[in-house]
């Protein structure tokens, strides 16, 4: 990247980092820059009401739930679709449930920054949109490429709320406040999924109720399920970037005042297709140079292909290990659900206590690495989850055994997703939504393509050492990965042009 792009970042970041007394005060040294009207600007997303923060957070979190729980829905139809449509090989059935994710491989790359440039409403709406209409399509397929085509693009539509979430929820929450919000929109990836295949298992089971065509209820259930959100979020979801809100503030100036030299805070000499050329590109650069992004890009990778890899094979393991009925077997999903909520409630209130224990023995400030201190227990909890259920599965030992070993599985990756999420937030602020676009990328690559190879590496090495091997890999990448960023990241940061500076 040319060094006028490098500063230009660097300075888009130092602005985004200050406090709200900042934007009035170098308007006060220029009366044509406009910033917000004093530290309590209503406008200022940061200042809206408890509310109204918590009405938006609401809604992001029904996005980020119902969107990813039709990715996971028609694993237990798949069977069922798969006569249907005349899917012969376990590749391609496998593909048809893990294709969505190749939506959230390419999507997250352009949604991201381009909600740093148009802003997060009309981005989120647009994907909504485009989620809907072709999830209703899937219901009309008649062959695999048709199921395929239209999995992938709704998958497309669908990662727009996890795309903008994380950086919509931190145009409006303090860090002191984040936490918890951050937590309730994390659960969301992970919580669909392992629901959705729960009522996907009994509609396979009682098919005849739905004159054996299951697998197509799945896609008109989620449809109509998610066009509620949407048509609130119409209404209801207010424009949260500061950036773009500010430039509307000058454009309405400029009508009232006649004033052509007015100009936003934020604003760069710049065109705005330079400044779209700049943002687009800006998550493959953090991906391909930021070693903090690589690092936790690498963990979210294997942890999330280790989570498809159980989505799609749950409800066969409990068929064939234990011969239970699809609607049974499916309720086994419930222990990663469980565990999810579990992690989610328990490390919510830890992060925050730790996070506040810190600051204070630091003098009061800050810093993001504060957050990582809670991935110590996750990093042992995932592995050892992988490995019971592994093991017991193998041996065929009480189905409640394995069923500890999600949900110990579940509780880890739940407090692992939301530090993750919550730390790049502060660590990247002006640019969370790139620097989550990158991350997300990767980890939604891992969940297409880890499904197509597990029943190979199952069959090769049983589900006792295949668990193993990918518990190894998950300590690995999370233990030392972790360590080093607690330890190097402010030093990491300081040197970045998109990360906040050491304390913020």
């Amino acid at each position: 990247m040319p060094q006028e792009a490098i500063s230009t970042e660097k300075e888009v970041q130092e602005e985004y980092s200050t406090s709200k007394e900042c934007s009035t005060a170098v308007s006060e040294h220029d009366s044509n820059v406009i910033g917000w009207d004093g530290p309590n600007d209503p406008t200022n997303p940061k200042n809206f009401s408890h509310r109204r923060k918590w009405i938006t957070t609401l809604l992001f979190g029904c996005y980020a739930v119902l969107s990813p729980l039709s990715s996971s829905m028609i694993a237990p139809c798949i069977e069922q679709m798969s006569r249907d449509l005349h899917i012969i090989s376990s590749v391609e059935q496998n593909m048809a449930v893990s294709i969505y994710m190749a939506g959230y491989i390419v999507a997250p790359l352009f949604i991201g920054p381009l909600s740093e440039v148009v802003g997060r409403r009309p981005v989120l709406m647009t994907a909504n949109a485009t989620f809907i209409v072709f999830n209703l399509l899937c219901s009309r397929a008649g062959n695999f490429s048709q199921i395929i085509a239209f999995r992938f693009l709704a998958g497309l539509g669908g990662a727009g709320p996890i795309s903008v979430g994380g950086g919509a929820l931190s145009d409006i929450w303090s860090a002191d406040e984040r936490g918890k919000a951050i937590a309730l929109f994390s659960i969301g990836p992970l919580l669909g999924p392992a629901i959705g295949p729960i009522a996907g298992g009994f509609m396979v089971e009682h098919d005849l109720i739905v004159g054996q065509q299951a697998w197509r209820w799945v896609f008109y259930i989620t449809t109509m399920v998610a066009a509620v959100p949407a048509l609130l979020g119409a209404f209801f979801l207010p424009e949260t970037f500061a950036p773009v809100l500010l430039a509307k503030k000058v454009k309405k100036m400029k009508k009232e005042t006649g004033n052509e030299n007015l100009r936003s805070i934020h604003q760069k000499d710049e065109t705005w297709l330079q400044l779209c050329e700049r943002s687009l590109v800006r998550p493959l650069i953090m991906i391909t140079t930021q070693p903090i992004v690589i690092v936790l890009a690498l963990y979210l990778t294997i942890i999330f292909g280790t989570y498809y890899i159980l989505l799609v094979t749950f409800t066969r393991v409990h068929q064939e290990v234990y011969n239970e009925s699809s609607g049974i077997a499916s309720l086994h999903y419930l222990s990663l659900a469980l565990g999810f909520l579990t992690g989610r409630m328990i490390g919510t209130r830890l992060m925050d206590k730790f996070y506040k224990q810190f600051r204070q023995k630091n003098d009061g400030k800050a810093t993001p690495e504060m957050r990582l201190i809670l991935m110590v227990v996750p990093c042992f909890l995932i592995p050892t989850g992988m490995i019971i259920y592994g093991w017991t599965i193998q041996y065929r030992v009480f189905w409640l055994v394995p069923d500890i070993g999600s949900f110990i599985f579940g509780m880890g990756i739940m407090a692992t997703t939301f530090v993750v999420q919550t730390y790049t937030i502060d660590a990247y602020s002006a640019y969370a939504a790139s620097a989550l676009a990158a991350t997300t990328s990767l980890r939604s690559a891992a969940a297409f393509g880890f499904p197509l190879f597990a029943s190979k590496m199952y069959d090769t090495l049983g589900y006792g050492w295949g668990n193993t091997l990918l518990a190894f890999l998950a300590f690995l990448a999370g233990g030392p990965g972790t360590l080093c960023i607690y330890l190097y990241g402010p030093k990491l940061r300081k040197l970045s042009p998109y990360a906040a500076g050491e304390e913020y």
